[in-house]
């Protein structure tokens, strides 16, 4: 399954190929495509509990989802359609087009990965009710979880963090990668502080911050 989520704003970004843990052949396969194309993809390697191939690798599908990023816009009301770039999509649409050519012209099926659906059933299943603010960096494959920016006027904003940043606990809990944060923040409530640790080049800081509603 190829799933097309939140690809309307590529810019000069690389797109972006989540879940492809799912199947070995994946990473190859857009590899391939890249080299072909001309247009930068990057592999995503963490492991992710939302959109819509999860369920597909919770049933034991390869999947993945086509995403061009998350931008200050993300999940907010001044995402409008102006700021759609037309181009990035006709990017995403040539990516996609040669994914379906070359899995439909394949005989043999993809070789499904259990890894992907055991990570994900962990996760918590309620929704997040809470927001940091804190943009993720998914290219980021390194220990913790690293910012490509905060959104404006954020409880991560008001707390200081800023591009660059790697978040290495919350609340004295370890953060190994996204998944974490995400899992921490499906467990709390708008309003309540968490103790957020991070590092900034090859210094530590801590600050204080309270939950916005999402």
């Amino acid at each position: 399954m190829i799933n097309l989520d939140t690809v309307g704003r590529l810019g000069n970004n690389k797109l972006l190929v989540l879940g492809g843990s799912s199947a070995s052949e994946w990473p190859h396969i857009f590899n391939g495509i890249g080299y072909v194309t001309g247009i930068p993809i990057t592999n995503v390697t963490q492991p992710l509990d939302s959109s819509d191939q999860v369920s597909f690798h919770e049933a034991g599908i390869p999947a993945v989802q086509l995403f061009s990023g998350v931008n200050p816009d993300y999940h907010r009301p001044s995402d409008t359609q102006g700021k759609i770039d037309a181009e990035g999509l006709v990017k995403v649409a040539k990516v996609t087009k040669e994914a379906i050519d070359y899995l439909s012209a394949k005989e043999a099926a993809l070789s499904s990965s259990p890894q992907v659906g055991d990570a994900n059933t962990t996760a918590p299943k309620t929704q997040r009710k809470v927001s940091l603010g804190s943009i993720p960096d998914f290219t980021y494959s390194g220990e913790g979880y690293r910012l490509s920016g905060v959104t404006p006027e954020s409880p991560a904003a008001a707390c200081g963090m800023q591009k660059g940043d790697i978040i290495v606990n919350i609340s004295n809990k370890k953060i190994r990668g996204l998944k974490d944060v995400s899992n921490i923040l499906k467990s709390l409530q708008p309003g309540e502080k968490i103790q957020v640790g991070y590092q900034r080049g090859e210094k530590e800081a801590s600050c204080e911050a309270v939950l916005d509603s999402k």
